[in-house]
């Protein structure tokens, strides 16, 4: 019963003690995150919904116009206290960060399917908005992601 219980208690222990003292807070406990797209959808929600997460950093942002990639940054180094948010103009440098470990995609649609399947190939762990316009399109990713030891996430709205 003493081995039991105490192989019990050890289970429950993660649950009473605060993450922050296990290291949870840790850089290295954190996914670090490329956040493509960041339009009025992108930043307005899904920018500010990661920059709320614990368990995530961002650490790029990316978009061809240059006054979204800076309203981005400066939201991301406000959030933080510093000056570690980089922009980034094209999506293909911030695949190839290996700093990064996944990328939230919310440009125009018919960008969803090429740079999820660009992301998934560059190892990065993958949340994209309404990902695919046709069926084949989304067969095609989800056989990517199947393939890939990696998760990947699709997220749909409703008006």
């Amino acid at each position: 019963r003493s081995g039991l219980a105490g192989v019990l208690a050890a289970g429950a222990a993660p649950r009473f003690i605060a993450a922050r003292l296990l290291g949870a807070d840790a850089p290295s406990g954190k996914v670090t995150l490329g956040c493509i797209g960041v339009g009025a959808h992108g930043y307005a929600v899904n920018l500010k919904q990661f920059l709320q997460e614990d368990d995530c950093r961002i650490v790029a942002v990316c978009d061809v116009h240059a006054g979204r990639r800076q309203r981005g940054r400066e939201a991301v180094d406000e959030k933080y206290g510093g000056k570690g948010c980089a922009e980034i103009a094209d999506f293909r440098q911030v695949l190839s960060r290996p700093d990064i470990d996944a990328v939230v995609i919310s440009t125009p649609d018919h960008w969803h399917v090429t740079m999820a399947l660009m992301a998934l190939e560059a190892g990065k762990r993958v949340f994209c908005e309404k990902p695919t316009l046709t069926i084949a399109e989304g067969r095609a990713i989800a056989s990517a992601a199947r393939s890939a030891p990696r998760s990947t996430f699709f997220g749909s709205e409703y008006s």
